[in-house]
């Protein structure tokens, strides 16, 4: 059997996604520096259930997959040698891989089924910027997070004075 590889496509389970969800969370807190067992820890107070032979079993598997680097760092200047990770593949890469996992394994690559279902509960307000953004994905006539609308109203006032 091949061995699960981040770049092979591979979906976290539930143990190991929740230890890679606070490296992801650890590393953006620090500025995209590598991080501690305990940095990590912090980032998800939940883990601390979890005894630290568990933790770190969980993070070998991770390294082993393909999804986190690990640099052993210190040692003869410090008592002890620290392991430092670092995630491989974005958080934003993976959640697009394991969304389209998702439909293809429960909507049968139906997403038309998925959006009815999302629509079914959302707010006028939650509607409104889906509205935005399928007029983004047909025209393109989305900005930075805003509408060309929004920008022209903004900086109309400006404009006036510019002519």
């Amino acid at each position: 059997m091949k061995p699960i590889n981040a770049a092979d496509g591979a979906i976290l389970p539930s143990s190991e996604l929740e230890v890679m969800s606070a490296i992801w969370q650890a590393y953006e807190k620090k500025g995209g520096t590598p991080v501690t067992t305990r940095e990590m820890i912090a980032c998800a107070p939940a883990l601390s259930r979890l005894s630290m032979t568990t933790i770190l079993t969980l993070v070998m598997r991770l390294a082993a997959k393909g999804f986190i680097s690990v640099q052993k760092v210190g040692g003869e200047e410090t008592a002890r040698k620290l392991n430092m990770y670092t995630p491989i593949l974005s958080y934003v890469e993976y959640r697009k891989r394991a969304y389209r996992d998702f439909i293809e394994k429960i909507f049968r690559g139906d997403r038309t089924a998925l959006a009815r279902i999302l629509l079914e509960g959302m707010s006028g307000e939650e509607l409104k910027k889906v509205r935005e953004i399928v007029r983004w994905k047909e025209y393109g006539i989305y900005f930075m997070g805003r509408t060309v609308q929004d920008i022209m109203e903004e900086y109309g006032e400006q404009r006036d004075e510019w002519e």
